[in-house]
């Protein structure tokens, strides 16, 4: 979604969430257990960090704070 282009991600520790509006929890993810044959690491990361700035467009929200991304050979999820 080329709207989804304004959400922002934040993984700092800076962010401060007191002034947000809590609006749900999203899941980005890219790629199964054969991914790693086609796709490298980068690609299937960047393919995560879209899919979770399409879902929080979805939902409305213009940030999305990220938590340890959980990496992986052959998939990606945050």
């Amino acid at each position: 979604m080329p709207d989804a282009q304004s959400v922002h991600l934040r993984l700092d520790s800076q962010f401060d969430a007191n002034h947000c509006q809590w609006l749900g929890e999203i899941t980005g993810s890219e790629g199964h257990w054969y991914s790693y044959l086609f796709f490298s690491n980068d690609v299937m990361v960047r393919g995560a960090l879209n899919d979770a700035k399409n879902q929080a467009f979805e939902l409305g929200a213009n940030t999305v704070f990220l938590i340890h991304p959980q990496d992986f050979v052959t998939s990606f999820t945050l």
